[in-house]
């Protein structure tokens, strides 16, 4: 077949639909990319999709509706200076679990095996020359082998990129929030005011963008054309006459796949946090009104217990408070205590991270069991993590089945509970729980997330695949070298550490006293 053969009507339109979803792209501006792209190309790329992911994967044939390989345009969404992702039903955190599904739950590992389906799909319809110069990229695997927070998550080797990337904006957020606090002498001990959360992170996300510059990953904005295919992939084209080279199109849509997941997720914790919003400000209200203002004073596992017992049980200062009578108490009790403590855990080696000993402590504990009690009185019930079940919700506080009480929780109430502890302790201060903060402070939480997700969609959705390539290899080359620092000063026997592990460390060094100090 010519491989510059022109792409006829029949097969653009039949790939358009999903190549526009896949993209984030509108319906004519998919057909527009089909037109440069050659017929050989198109024509594999649709029987990749109609035919080999139903071959290659399980039950395959709806597999759109649950990889989280498609971002719609509708979905991108444009409020007030900020974009944001708007979560569709099937956005889910089934790869964030902190355990393999159950293995009877063959719908489950159907729709795990399914991504990886997709992607060889893709992989194997791409010219030899390009998949060899893109092998160390497009590398199925799994991301973090000795992760305790992700163990399921396998993807293609660029999403390490995007952790990493992530890192980084949290590490310069960090800087800047520490800069303004010396700049307004805001109290380290206290949250800085929330009208300022959006402005950091975008003077965050202009620091990782500087980075990508430096690294020579970005060309210099004043270097870009408006038609340089090299930078930012603009997704509608005005040359119909240019064709794309062979394999370009599949690769974007390889690397889409990867940030689609990514933003997805992001979106779906966006989701969570606002529902842990009215949650939280609604337990909150009920314990202000009754004198509950403050964390009390807790050391241990047995003052927690007593003061939960003082606050909601049989006698408690709720006892008489509307929707608040059924008391908490006996494995109600306990399971709060216990999935306390182990959200707490996650929550220092996730979104605590950067600060895990502000996070640790037993009035922390207090705030997570906090998080607990409110889906315990609210009757939360969240969407399962895999789609396709007879049930399709379950309840955030695990109290029905007995036998699962003390089960590892699932992903998306794990996410909501961390929400709901973020929102009590950020939005006061000190150790103040008030409920008029709460709302404010999720507001302009907001601001943040969808600097983060402006980010990740415009590195990992309009850069260009050899621009991606570039930036997987630059964090590679950085993650190699830490890790053979890390290695000289290891013990003997001492399991090495994981290349995403290495990466991260090496983005830590970044901002280290003495390099931070070499850049001023």
């Amino acid at each position: 077949m010519n491989n510059t053969q022109k792409v006829d009507s029949r097969t653009r339109d039949s790939l358009a639909p999903t190549v526009a979803d896949m993209l984030t792209v509108s319906l004519q501006e998919s057909k527009a990319l089909i037109n440069r792209t050659s017929l050989f190309e198109a024509s594999n790329v649709l029987g990749a999709f109609s035919t080999s992911v139903v071959d290659y994967g399980k039950s395959a044939r709806k597999w759109r509706a649950h990889t989280l390989s498609r971002l719609p345009l509708e979905h991108w969404k444009h409020k007030d200076g900020f974009f944001y992702v708007a979560p569709l039903k099937e956005a889910s955190l089934k790869y964030m679990s902190t355990t393999a599904p159950d293995a009877a739950d063959e719908n489950a590992w159907n729709q795990l095996e399914n991504r990886k389906a997709v992607h060889k799909a893709l992989v194997e319809i791409l010219p030899a020359q390009v998949r060899q110069q893109y092998a160390a990229m497009l590398e199925w695997t799994q991301i973090e082998p000795q992760s305790e927070t992700q163990p399921v998550l396998e993807d293609m080797a660029l999403a390490r990129s995007i952790y990493a990337l992530d890192q980084l904006f949290y590490r310069e957020y960090a800087v800047c929030e520490a800069r303004l606090r010396r700049e307004k002498g805001f109290a380290d001990g206290d949250s800085i005011p929330y009208d300022w959360i959006g402005w950091l992170a975008d003077k965050a996300a202009q620091k990782v963008d500087a980075h990508l510059y430096v690294w020579g990953v970005q060309p210099l904005p004043w270097q870009v054309d408006e038609r340089d295919e090299a930078g930012q992939q603009p997704a509608e084209s005005s040359v119909e006459g240019m064709y794309k080279p062979d394999g370009e199109l599949t690769l974007e849509l390889l690397c889409n796949l990867v940030g689609n997941r990514a933003l997805l997720e992001s979106a779906r914790i966006a989701a969570l946090a606002d529902q842990a919003t009215q949650v939280s400000t609604d337990l909150l209200h009920a314990l202000n009104r009754n004198g509950k203002c403050e964390v009390p004073e807790v050391r241990n596992c047995n003052d927690l217990r007593d003061e939960l017992t003082a606050w909601f049980g049989d006698a408690g200062v709720l006892a008489d408070e509307p929707g608040f009578g059924t008391p908490l108490k006996g494995h109600n009790l306990e399971v709060a205590l216990y999935h306390a403590l182990e959200v707490q855990k996650h929550y220092v080696k996730t979104r605590g991270a950067l600060d895990p000993s502000a996070h640790r402590n037993p009035d922390n504990t207090f705030i997570f069991a906090l998080a607990l009690v409110a889906c315990f009185y609210a009757q939360i019930s969240l969407d399962k993590e895999y789609s396709g079940s007879t049930n399709a919700t379950y309840a955030v506080f695990p109290a029905q089945n007995k036998a699962q009480r003390f089960e590892p929780l699932p992903a998306h109430a794990r996410e909501m509970l961390k929400s709901l502890y973020g929102q009590m302790f950020y939005a006061n201060t000190g150790w103040e729980i008030r409920a008029e903060a709460i709302e404010a402070y999720a507001q302009n939480f907001a601001l943040k997330r969808s600097c983060l997700q402006e980010l990740t969609f415009n590195t990992f959705k309009r850069m260009a695949p050899e621009r991606l390539l570039a930036l997987h290899q630059k964090l590679a080359r950085m993650g190699e070298s830490k890790k053979t620092r890390l290695l000289q000063s290891m013990p003997e026997g001492a399991a090495p550490p994981s290349e995403m592990a290495c990466i991260l460390a090496a983005i830590d060094d970044l901002f280290s006293p003495q390099a931070l100090a070499a850049a001023r």
